[in-house]
């Protein structure tokens, strides 16, 4: 038979902590329960909303909060893994596509991608603040807009006016349809702009794309030869040509060229940015000196390139290196050339490439007092040496290379035997030197002796 225990029994004194403790215990259950109930009813809620963003369920790209203060606004942007920096930028307040002209108005994009369009007026466009790489513009989908952007070609410009009154200029690259869940138009990588229509209920969408110009110029100004104006290594828009000019070449010595004048090579790459193939036959390229002299291209020298002409069809999307090369004077007097690029289509304008050039007309020719003292026939009668001086008049070095000198004769220019002292020739600012140059004996009694582009006869060789 078992024995009841007493009632009043004392409970051990190693349960006690625990039975103290069981309140906090039972507490902390309960709050991460409930953290638990609100973290995925979070969930099911974001994901079951649908967002009313440009292109319907898609990633976000995160776009930074902006402050506006004034005309511009501040912005903090951290690239890849390098610190975050702060940026001031002026915002935009004025589209123009074609003829039509929009006021801008900016609009936050919240961290989940929603863009709605609102009470949007026609003759406005929303933009996306924090866009500032590849500005990203929307537009209400109203027939007279669509056909503002249906009637974008690859060339055309798209206008965008900023608060401080600064304009920047995109050339159109492509016009598309996309689907809403297409998410690589926002990428922020290329500066650029693109414009979308908003508020349609189709599953696709109008999109046009363009490429930032880097110098300011409108359709007009291309009509008379002052804009889309660009420097070598730089891309210039031409219709649906895309041209950037790579590096330049001057042949002083060669036997092709008539006496007095030099080959000058124009190396570029043409890139066809269009719809359709490009005839290259109804490209044109010119070379203009400072002095509004222009110069054709001549088929003789553009043989002698590293490249060969341009000519043929040039397929969508084909990328291709060609050669233009020109004759110009031996002693052309001009700092700067100008690469005029331009087609059988004048309403697509020019394009235009300043090109420095360092032939006869460079800083140094001009800076060195070059004196011819004399020219004598060697004993055995099979070369001539010429011996003179170059001082330099100016403040900066004058340097002379091998193709700087030469002795022409007649059309036929004479292989050089030594020179002293071995080419470059380094003249300091207030300094002189002293040269001879030997050449072959030319077959006649004159020839032309050529240093810097400035040319000195020689009589009395036979």
């Amino acid at each position: 038979m078992s024995e009841t225990p007493p009632e009043n029994e004392p409970v051990p004194e190693e349960k006690e902590p625990l039975r103290r403790r069981l309140p906090l215990i039972l507490a902390i259950v309960a709050s991460v329960l409930g953290l638990v109930i609100v973290c995925v009813a979070a969930i099911f809620l974001i994901r079951d909303a649908r967002p009313s963003f440009l292109f319907g369920d898609v990633t976000p790209t995160p776009f930074a909060p902006i402050g506006q203060d004034g005309n511009q606004a501040q912005i903090g942007i951290a690239i890849s893994n390098s610190p975050a920096m702060s940026l001031t930028l002026s915002t935009p307040t004025l589209l123009a596509v074609g003829d039509k002209v929009y006021n801008v108005v900016p609009q936050a994009v919240e961290t989940t991608g929603r863009w709605s369009v609102g009470d949007l007026d026609n003759d406005q466009a929303v933009w996306v603040q924090g866009t500032v790489v590849n500005y990203l513009l929307g537009i209400n989908n109203a027939n007279a807009n669509r056909r503002v952007l249906e009637s974008l070609a690859p060339g055309d410009q798209i206008r965008l006016t900023m608060r401080d009154e600064s304009v920047f200029v995109f050339v159109v690259t492509a016009r598309e349809i996309v689907p809403q869940t297409q998410t690589d138009i926002l990428a922020q990588q290329s500066p650029g702009i693109t414009i979308a229509l908003l508020g349609s209920d189709n599953q696709d969408r109008l999109v046009v794309h363009g490429d930032f110009q880097t110098t300011e110029g409108s359709a007009n100004s291309n009509l008379n030869g002052s804009g889309n104006v660009v420097e070598m290594g730089e891309t210039a828009q031409l219709g649906s040509a895309r041209l950037t000019v790579n590096s330049v070449t001057g042949l002083f010595d060669r036997p092709e060229a008539p006496p007095g004048f030099i080959f000058f090579l124009v190396n570029f790459q043409i890139q066809n940015a269009g719809s359709a193939p490009l005839d290259t036959s109804t490209l044109r390229f010119e070379l203009q000196d400072e002095y509004g002299n222009t110069y054709a291209q001549n088929p003789v020298a553009s043989q002698l390139g590293n490249f060969p002409p341009l000519q043929g069809l040039l397929n969508l999307g084909e990328v291709r290196d060609a050669v233009s090369g020109y004759q110009l004077p031996a002693g052309l007097t001009s700092p700067t050339l100008r690469w005029v690029a331009s087609t059988n289509d004048v309403t697509a304008g020019q394009a235009q490439v300043n090109i420095p050039f360092a032939a006869g007309g460079s800083e140094a020719s001009q800076a060195a007092l070059i004196v011819p003292q004399s020219a004598e026939v060697s004993l055995d009668g099979t070369s001539v040496t010429v011996v003179g001086q170059i001082t330099n008049t100016g403040t900066q070095n004058v340097v002379v290379k091998e193709g700087d000198v030469s002795l022409t004769s007649e059309g036929t220019l004479y292989l050089k035997l030594s020179t002293n002292p071995s080419f470059p020739w380094v003249i300091p600012a207030g300094q002189t030197i002293t040269f001879s140059v030997a050449f072959q004996r030319p077959l006649a009694s004159e020839a032309i002796f050529t240093v810097l582009g400035q040319p000195f006869q020689l009589v009395g060789m036979r």
